[in-house]
């Protein structure tokens, strides 16, 4: 686990970087079925937003999945605590995505996924989680 002091020093490198990614309602393709991979924020009770993964095309998609006043953010990276980009959806039902056309993935590479919560907690990080996937399709 990541202290929030690392992240937030990622976080301040990286800036919020949204480039190339587009807003969507979280019920277009967000059946588990559709994608590889599904990841949660940690926070408690029912998760406040989650990751969505589909290996091919590198389809990677945040959405904000509770009226709870936060906002979701994700960071994407190759190497660990060296975000590509970062993804941020806020609003219940709000989601951002991106593609490969955009942010191409090493082929047989391990990809560091991280998401939380952002807003009313004072933690700029409430609900950490990290994730690790081999991308290789």
């Amino acid at each position: 686990m990541t202290s929030r002091k690392s992240v937030g020093a990622v976080a301040l490198a990286v800036g919020t970087v949204v480039a190339g990614a587009t807003a969507a309602p979280a019920s277009a393709h967000t059946t588990p079925l559709f994608w590889d991979h599904i990841y949660s924020t940690g926070d408690s009770g029912t998760a406040g937003g989650k990751v969505f993964v589909k290996e091919y095309d590198d389809d990677i998609r945040v959405c904000d999945n509770e009226a709870d006043g936060y906002g979701v953010s994700a960071a994407i990276s190759v190497l660990p605590y060296q975000p590509l980009y970062q993804l941020h959806a806020g609003g219940n039902g709000q989601c951002s995505e991106t593609w490969s056309a955009i942010h191409n993935l090493p082929e047989g590479t391990t990809i560091y996924v991280e998401v939380w919560l952002t807003g009313n907690s004072g933690d700029p990080y409430y609900g950490l989680k990290q994730y690790t996937y081999l991308n290789d399709h």
